[in-house]
C-alpha cells in the first residue's frame, strides 16, 4: 500500500481513476494500492486530471487550484 495525499484550493471534488474518492477542500489523504493512476480534480470552474504514481510504503502529493471563475 501506499499514500496518496491531494490538496484542492479552494475545494474539488477527486477521482481516483473512475471511483469518485469524495470533496477535498484543504487536503486529504487516502491509503491505496501501489500502482499509477489517474487522479481528476473537478470544480465549478475547472476540471484537470493528473498521472501520479504511488509508490510501495510510500506517498505522493497532487496539488490543484481552481481557476477563478467569471
Amino acid at each position: 500500500m501506499g499514500t496518496l495525499h491531494v490538496k484542492a484550493t479552494p475545494y474539488a471534488t477527486v477521482y481516483l481513476g473512475a471511483k469518485r474518492l469524495g470533496d477535498v477542500q484543504g487536503r486529504a489523504t487516502y491509503k491505496v494500492p501501489a500502482g499509477t493512476y489517474t487522479v481528476t480534480f473537478q470544480h465549478p470552474t475547472s476540471k484537470k486530471a493528473f498521472t501520479v504514481v504511488v509508490p510501495a510504503d510510500g506517498s505522493v502529493l497532487q496539488e490543484f487550484r481552481a481557476s477563478r471563475g467569471r
